[in-house]
């Protein structure tokens, strides 16, 4: 992993703004921090990768389909800051992040089934904290789209079956 970092820091390093795989570049080495805080607790590491993913998204040039993926990406950073201790606006924010990639995904797009699902762990996270029986309604819908979306994967269609029950 570490090596991996330290290829990304220089790739990046190298790029012009300009350049169309920066997105992609800056969103892999915030996944990566995001891992390497998950292994070592370096909250150094979970806030820089957050900080990447949100520049990974404001850099220009980037598709709809490469935003909903940047979104979700950095609304997993987001999710694992408010399990750490991070406040509600993290929950909320990675619940903005996530439903609007959903929304920029296509039916057609199996990418969008995942989002649904990953939808519905935020709201039942953000329910764990505040008990909002609004919260689990909202968590049931997410679920309901990774349920209902055609071109998903069966495994996450079941596993939003058994979530939504």
């Amino acid at each position: 992993m570490e090596e991996s970092i330290q290829l990304l820091r220089k790739t990046i390093e190298l790029s012009e703004d300009t350049d169309s795989d920066l997105p992609s570049y800056l969103s892999r080495l915030a996944s990566n921090l995001g891992s390497r805080f998950a292994i070592l607790g370096h909250i150094e590491d979970l806030e820089e990768g957050i900080r990447l993913g949100r520049q990974a998204i404001t850099t220009s040039r980037i598709s709809e389909v490469q935003r909903a993926t940047l979104y979700n990406k950095l609304a997993a950073l987001l999710h694992q800051r408010f399990v750490e201790g991070g406040t509600l606006f993290d929950i909320d924010e990675a619940i903005k992040l996530t439903a609007t990639g959903v929304s920029l995904a296509s039916e057609q797009d199996p990418p969008r089934g995942i989002y649904a699902f990953e939808l519905g762990g935020h709201y039942l996270e953000k329910y764990a904290r505040t008990r909002d029986d609004d919260v689990v309604m909202d968590a049931m819908r997410g679920y309901k789209i990774a349920i209902d979306q055609p071109s998903g994967q069966i495994r996450q269609r079941i596993s939003a079956s058994a979530m939504a029950m």
